[in-house]
């Protein structure tokens, strides 16, 4: 039997899966709670390793809320709407960064696995470059030039 596929709008297309758009912000709701117990974490202990977590987290959570389409429709977060999907390459490659960063100092890579420390710090700079990429339009957006929209 062939499914039917119709295009609506994104509040109508909510409206009739609410199930659906219920679990679209549960995922990233736990995720934010994971952040909150890492901070206490990061409070308590006091390692820098765990405010790398911690922001990895919460980039990885905003990369979820632009790939499901939330980003856009929120408030502090539609600022970034003209970039179209430049946000997710943005958030994603600084959520990897982050990771990177701290997966070294806490799986202690420097002493026990060198090379592999050497290839995450290798592969940290394309991603530098991609969340750069991805944030320029922004930059000359915002000194006022009217670039057309792609």
């Amino acid at each position: 039997m062939p499914r039917c596929i119709e295009i609506q709008a994104v509040a109508s297309a909510r409206a009739s899966d609410l199930a659906h758009a219920r679990l679209d912000v549960l995922f990233p709701a736990i995720q934010l709670a994971t952040v909150l117990v890492m901070l206490a974490f990061f409070i308590a202990l006091r390692e820098g390793m765990y405010g790398y977590f911690i922001g990895h987290v919460f980039f990885l959570v905003l990369y979820e809320l632009y790939e499901f389409g939330l980003g856009y429709e929120l408030a502090p977060f539609n600022l970034l709407m003209p970039l179209q999907a430049r946000p997710t390459w943005l958030t994603g490659a600084v959520a990897a960064i982050l990771l990177y960063q701290f997966s070294r100092p806490f799986l202690d890579l420097r002493h026990c696995a060198p090379r592999i420390d050497r290839l995450l710090v290798a592969l940290g700079w394309p991603l530098a470059v991609l969340a750069v990429c991805a944030a320029i339009p922004a930059l000359s957006r915002a000194g006022g030039s009217k670039m057309p929209c792609c």
